[in-house]
């Protein structure tokens, strides 16, 4: 008699317990999303690199070459403006502009707006004299006008710091720079 008086007092109970679920109204209202769009770089593997194409947003995002490798996220590499230093699994990485051995610096006072791909090569083989990693940055450059970049690290533990201008001029296909830097020491 108790299993029954039991199993009846539940029966009861699960109706009214829905019922009081059921009327309550929710206070959000409903928003329909019409579109959203997610950027990535696109991203091209070939048997001995991997080409990336630089996003309308990476490059808005981006004030030199280093700031655009940085927003690329390529895996395995460590990008550090600050520091100056491209590395990928604690070891250098060559770097290049247009198939030209180059420095960080003049990766630094490359335009985003001008830089086509990137081409990772993570396994270069003899062809690029023995190096680890090659980050190759192809680059189209206006036919005519030129650029002018300049960067000032006053330094806390030295006298001076670093200082450095680059100057690129545009005349048809060819293209001049001057660039120069400094560092100043004390004894």
């Amino acid at each position: 008699m108790k299993t029954i008086s039991t199993a009846l007092l539940l029966t009861l109970s699960c109706p009214l317990l829905a019922s009081a679920q059921s009327e309550a109204t929710d206070s959000v209202s409903v928003h329909d999303l019409n579109e959203f769009v997610i950027e990535a770089p696109k991203v091209i593997r070939k048997a001995d690199m991997d080409v990336y194409h630089p996003s309308k947003s990476a490059v808005e995002n981006a004030k030199n070459g280093m700031q655009l490798l940085n927003n690329l996220m390529i895996p395995s590499l460590s990008v550090s403006d600050a520091l100056g230093t491209i590395q990928a699994a604690g070891q250098s990485v060559q770097v290049r502009i247009n198939g030209r051995e180059s420095t960080i610096d003049q990766v630094r006072a490359l335009l985003p707006e001008t830089i086509k791909r990137v081409e990772w090569i993570d396994n270069p083989g003899l062809r690029y004299g023995g190096a680890n990693y090659v980050l190759n940055f192809i680059v189209t450059n206006p036919t005519i006008g030129g650029s002018f970049q300049g960067q000032v690290r006053p330094a806390l533990n030295e006298a001076w710091g670093f200082y450095m201008a680059d100057a690129k001029f545009n005349v048809g296909s060819s293209q001049w720079e001057v660039y120069a830097w400094c560092m100043l020491f004390t004894s």
